[in-house]
């Protein structure tokens, strides 16, 4: 759903209050256009949200729309690293529990016996893209983790799982899909209790 352009304005006159010295002319309506084409797409609540946080974190304007977008991307990304760690220690305890070993299995459908792992359709099943993507590429790596190359593993992992985090945020961003209104919320009120 399409921002509504009174809130745009009205948020958009906080922001030039906020910072008197900004080059923000809400009175230009030229400049207020080309501002809210870019950032239409994002929902009233998300955009009050980021602002928010934005006004509470930033000591300089916004220079353009791009500078609010870029203060969500990396709020959310930050946000999302921290579950990293999490995803990975899913990952450790499901190959623990049902290691890379295909069995048979007869297959009613296929009328026949299957091969079936059961760790594949565990991380196909999740519902986490990122953790199916970094697992199948990191597939042959993944089946030789042992203690003395965990670190190793566990740091690619992280790296490519992080680059994944960091694409789809930018895309959805991009999108107006700034749809984690929760993260925001919360990276807000932890800046206030900051402060």
């Amino acid at each position: 759903m399409e921002m509504k352009k009174q809130i745009f304005l009205k948020i958009m006159n906080n922001i030039s209050v906020a910072y008197p010295t900004s080059k923000i002319d809400t009175g230009n309506d030229l400049m207020m256009s080309v501002w809210y084409d870019v950032l239409k797409s994002i929902s009233d609540e998300d955009f009050i949200s980021v602002v928010k946080m934005y006004l509470s974190e930033s000591k300089f304007a916004p220079l353009s729309p791009a500078s609010i977008l870029e203060f969500a991307n990396e709020k959310l990304i930050n946000h999302s690293k921290s579950d990293i760690d999490k995803v990975w220690i899913y990952l450790k305890d499901m190959i623990v529990k049902y290691g890379f070993n295909s069995h048979y299995e007869w297959s009613s459908k296929e009328q026949s016996y299957v091969a079936v792992n059961y760790l594949n359709s565990v991380i196909k099943n999740h519902g986490d893209a990122k953790l199916l993507k970094t697992y199948d590429s990191m597939y042959s790596k993944l089946t030789t983790l042992n203690s003395n190359n965990e670190d190793f593993v566990r740091k690619e992992f992280f790296e490519i799982y992080e680059q994944l985090i960091v694409e789809e945020t930018k895309s959805n961003t991009a999108h107006g899909k700034i749809d984690n209104k929760k993260v925001l919320e919360i990276e807000w009120w932890s800046s206030i209790k900051r402060a």
